[in-house]
């Protein structure tokens, strides 16, 4: 019976399949990962700038994004802006590169973050409005969210304080922290004192009523940060921890 149902269920995508109509194709000038935000009648997604080069390992080594604004209706390229990084990672890496972070959008402002060390924020236009640089650092797998509430931009950057420590195979590894970022001028309402890695997974949840961040920190196999198994209910007014466990 279970082969039936998939027999049946294969078939029916097939069928809707076929009877999609494309309404246009439009090539993008390079690879990528990114999601698409759909906002009004734009669609705004981050690709690789044009690469170079040979490959090392199989993979392509780059480190600048470009961010796009693409009409839905036509798929015509309305504009895009270059986002320069500051370190070079893979190309299509196997968890995600540089490209993989959505732009996040609000009736003013659009959001770029290119993981390979900008970020950047832009009128619906193009006309840039604040830009933040770090050094990015090694490894280049970065999980990173970013989150909209209050006028305010919730994301993970990473901090000044060492979480492994340089060795004759790597650079140093820093911890990060979760920033709340102001729209209107990129600056930092506040910076949680929790350490978490660049492998955090954290989102948004609700705790006694309220909208809190949740976010994690556990050691991964190759990588022991001494953190312990942790997770964190964290305040939306301060970055703070209201709960551990």
């Amino acid at each position: 019976m279970r082969i039936l149902a998939t027999l049946a269920l294969v078939a029916l995508l097939a069928a809707i399949s076929l009877s999609a109509k494309i309404a246009y194709r439009q090539p993008l000038d390079e690879a990528g990962q990114s999601g698409v935000c759909l906002y009004g009648d734009r669609l705004f997604l981050t690709i690789h700038s044009k690469l170079k080069g040979r490959m090392k390992g199989a993979f392509y080594f780059n480190g600048d994004v470009v961010g796009q604004c693409i009409d839905k209706t036509s798929g015509k390229l309305l504009w895009q802006v270059e986002l320069p990084g500051t370190s070079h990672g893979r190309v299509l890496e196997a968890w995600h590169d540089s490209t993989s972070l959505p732009p996040v959008v609000t009736d003013k402002y659009v959001v770029f973050h290119n993981l390979n060390g900008m970020l950047a924020c832009f009128t619906h236009e193009g006309k840039p409005v604040w830009n933040r640089k770090w050094q990015a650092p090694d490894p280049d797998i970065k999980n990173c969210r970013m989150f909209l509430m209050g006028g305010k931009l919730l994301v993970s950057l990473p901090s000044d304080k060492i979480a492994v420590e340089e060795s004759p195979k790597h650079p140093a590894l820093p911890f990060y922290r979760i920033h709340s970022i102001d729209l209107k001028t990129g600056k930092d309402a506040w910076v949680s004192p929790t350490l978490l890695h660049h492998a955090t997974q954290y989102s948004l949840g609700k705790w006694k009523g309220e909208t809190v961040i949740v976010a994690s920190m556990i050691d991964l196999s190759h990588w022991k940060f001494k953190q312990g198994r942790k997770g964190y209910l964290l305040s939306l007014a301060e970055g703070k921890p209201i709960l551990t466990f």
